[in-house]
């Protein structure tokens, strides 16, 4: 909007983000950013140096007359505590560096130096009213509500992690970008409205703005209908206002997202919303989809409300569009813990599988699911492998909330950042515990069927065995039988030397035949028992060997 003659806007818009629930600190909280704003606004109108010098002097009167007030909050809450020195004394760093900012006034051009000032005034004042300012701040409450100061520091801390840190995070990234593009174009225009010897300037400056980024950067003159853009990617505008025309047709919108472009744009354009934001897919020339994140803000408006200038930017995130819907989809556990080993992002599947849900599982170490089967060994093998090789795989069992046990296959990658160091781990598994089940129910069942083989080719043994000794045990008969048959009948007259000897003969001959078959019977039970030795070797036999013995066994009953 315009304040008189000059261009009025915000480079730090107010945020519920901000809020602190201190209402005293809030209100002022607010005012510091108007001042700024303020700021701001003289800097990218290029006010003069009195102007610019007034509200510098009222932000910093502003700014002490706040710290007092702060500082009075929290030495009554925090007393001597740590968290209250440390506070003051990052107020104090505070007006050191804006001092020492000012005094290069001497050096550089007030313009320069004044810019410095707000770019580093939005950087600070962003982290700390959204890290420090709220910490303290929710300690405060929990205080009030009766809670012990640690406790409350401890409970404070513990807020600000996990998924509020990712908030913090990503609301300073865009302001720290937003303020400091916005800024810049406001600059720029202010300097093309000054003077139109400065314009050939002015342009190679915006050039170098809007190119020197991966964002597709655009700035949309609303009043005049013109657009200038980093890239020709024209497909919000030919949707979203169509007086807006390209020649580069081939680019085409998702028609499921049109509808949602035109409204979250209107919204915005109407003052509905701080910020326009829109998710949509484009399609290519060889027929893919594109996922891509728009992202913008009316910078100016006229008396009556109506939007004059737009600046925004167009992020191609199909890349991490698609990692998200795998993320969220995947039948496979995932979860992602930063280099501390603290979780910080799970998937649905993890909470299929683990019990937890993620607000229970986030800030853990993963350790919280172990199941005490592992001994330490076993868990310093893995961190070695992972260390050495970036990559850890194998079985594990852990246990899940409700208290059972559950057999996982997990793999867990090392993620590096630019400087080799682990930068966060990527884990992913899938329980296999009915498949351990089903693998050890067939390996019980393959042992049954191997003994039952066993016993079959046990029966045909002792078969073997049988018909084997049958034909030796036979002859042994046969030859007892002979004896004792050449005995009663008086075969052998014993009374001449000639009668004895000839028995003798007979007698020594068959019992050298019955020891040779019981030799035999006792070599073939060895072979027998040998049959199923695991640890027989093969060995070089003439075949003249098996040929006699078998020859030998059945050469009475030829």
């Amino acid at each position: 909007m315009k304040e008189g003659s000059m261009v009025y806007f915000e480079i730090f818009p107010w945020n519920k983000n901000f809020e602190t629930g201190i209402e005293k600190i809030d209100e002022q909280h607010k005012q510091l950013v108007h001042i700024l704003n303020q700021l701001a606004a003289h800097l990218a109108n290029r006010s003069d140096a009195l102007q610019l010098n007034d509200i510098f002097d009222e932000l910093a009167a502003y700014a002490d007359y706040h710290f007092k007030t702060e500082e009075a909050v929290w030495s009554h809450h925090f007393a001597s505590d740590e968290w209250a020195t440390g506070h003051e004394q990052t107020h104090g760093s505070f007006i050191e560096q804006v001092v020492a900012i000012k005094n290069n006034e001497g050096k550089k051009p007030l313009d320069d130096v004044v810019y410095e000032i707000v770019t580093f005034l939005s950087k600070w004042l962003a982290y700390h009213i959204l890290d420090t300012d709220k910490r303290m701040a929710i300690a405060v409450l929990k205080m009030d509500a009766g809670m012990p100061l640690e406790e409350a520091k401890h409970a404070a801390t513990e807020e600000m992690g996990g998924a509020m840190k990712v908030i913090v995070d990503t609301v300073l990234n865009m302001y720290e970008s937003l303020s400091t593009r916005t800024l810049d174009l406001m600059r720029e225009k202010s300097l093309r409205l000054q003077a139109e010897a400065a314009l050939e300037q002015s342009e190679e400056r915006w050039r170098f703005i809007v190119e020197s980024g991966s964002d597709n950067v655009w700035d949309w003159d609303i009043e005049h209908n013109t657009l200038k853009r980093s890239e020709q990617n024209p497909s919000l505008f030919e949707i979203a206002d169509k007086h807006v025309r390209s020649a580069h047709k081939e680019v085409k919108v998702h028609p499921g997202d049109i509808a949602q472009i035109n409204a979250d744009f209107q919204a915005h354009l109407d003052g509905k919303t701080d910020f326009y934001v829109n998710k949509h897919r484009i399609l290519q020339q060889n027929g893919s989809w594109s996922w891509v994140l728009s992202r913008g803000k009316v910078i100016e408006r006229d008396e009556a409300g109506r939007p004059l200038r737009m600046v925004g930017t167009h992020t191609d995130i199909t890349e991490r569009e698609f990692a998200s819907l795998i993320h969220k989809n995947s039948t496979q556990a995932i979860f992602i813990s930063d280099e501390e080993n603290h979780i910080v992002s799970v998937n649905p599947a993890f909470s299929d599988i683990t019990g937890y849900s993620e607000a229970e599982a986030i800030g853990q170490n993963p350790r919280f699911l172990a199941s005490g089967i592992h001994d330490d060994a076993y868990y310093a093998a893995m961190w070695e492998r992972l260390g050495a090789k970036g990559m850890w795989k194998g079985k594990i069992t852990n246990r899940r909330k409700e208290g059972g046990l559950y057999t996982e296959w997990l793999e867990i990658h090392a993620v590096r950042n630019p400087q080799g160091e682990i930068d966060h781990y990527i884990a992913m598994f899938n329980d296999i515990t009915k498949e351990e089940a089903h693998e050890k129910e067939q390996a019980v069942q393959r042992e049954y069927l191997l003994q039952q083989s066993r016993m079959a080719q046990m029966g045909e043994l002792i078969s073997m065995i049988a018909h084997q000794w049958r034909q030796p045990l036979n002859i042994i008969a046969s030859m007892s039988a002979a004896l004792q048959t050449k005995l009663a009948v008086n075969k052998f007259d014993l009374a001449l030397e000639s009668g004895r000897e000839a028995f003798k003969s007979f007698f020594d001959k068959n019992l050298k035949d019955i020891d040779a078959h019981v030799e035999n019977l006792t070599v073939t039970m060895d072979d027998f028992r040998n049959f199923y030795n695991p640890n027989k070797q093969s060995s070089m036999l003439s075949i003249e060997s098996p040929v006699k013995k078998a020859l030998s066994i059945i050469r009475a009953s030829l």
